[in-house]
């Protein structure tokens, strides 16, 4: 696939012959038509396609959470969920056949103007509700207004609840409820935070939980 910056009628566009030109994020690509093949893929093929499976199937119903987590990252040959698979392919474990995130590694913002909410930790709260809390108060000055994206992930369920601009540093704590299903499961928490810029933190780990 090659970049076409200048043409003699212009940027190409459709298909001429067994080349294909398209336009993507105002950049111009041409590309020969793929060929169509009875082979069989590899096993490093299947795998590598099993990967980034997985990834998908995590990161996908957390989409509008990775396009305010990336969005101070280079989007302009990349959407933001392009770059968040990228990023955490590397946090799959298990096997070729079974591949699966270390969910306490997933990034889901990437930033370094702005600090990381410390100390996360998620914990019961009243029935039928969770906690995730973190550590920063009226010490850090106007930081206490910075706006927090809270995630709580059920991998058993295929389900997540997530919480954007309902909670402040300030608050400390995130009170919110889970699904009445979510029973005898496994759950996960996160938590980024967003100054009045608009720069993010990185991703704060808050646990697991049985519930």
């Amino acid at each position: 696939m090659g970049i076409l910056k200048h043409g003699l009628f212009g940027p190409l566009s459709g298909k001429v012959g067994n080349t294909v030109g398209s336009s993507w994020r105002g950049i111009h690509y041409v590309r020969s038509l793929s060929k169509k093949t009875q082979k069989e893929p590899s096993a490093k093929q299947l795998a590598a396609r099993a990967r980034f499976a997985a990834v998908n199937k995590f990161l996908l119903p957390l989409k509008d959470v990775i396009e305010r987590g990336y969005s101070n990252q280079d989007l302009r040959r990349a959407t933001a969920l392009n770059l968040a698979v990228k990023e955490n392919y590397a946090t799959l474990t298990g096997t070729d056949e079974h591949p699966g995130p270390d969910y306490s590694k997933l990034v889901l913002s990437k930033d370094k103007m702005v600090c990381r909410p410390l100390g996360c930790k998620i914990a019961a709260g009243t029935p039928g509700r969770v906690k995730i809390s973190w550590q920063g108060g009226d010490f850090l000055g106007d930081r206490v207004y910075d706006r927090a994206t809270v995630v709580i992930s059920c991998p058993e369920k295929e389900e997540v609840i997530v919480s954007m601009d309902q909670f402040f540093r300030g608050d400390q704590l995130a009170d919110l409820e889970i699904p009445s299903g979510w029973l005898n499961v496994t759950i996960y928490g996160y938590a980024f935070m967003t100054d009045y810029l608009g720069r993010n933190s990185r991703t704060a780990f808050a646990g697991s939980l049985e519930v």
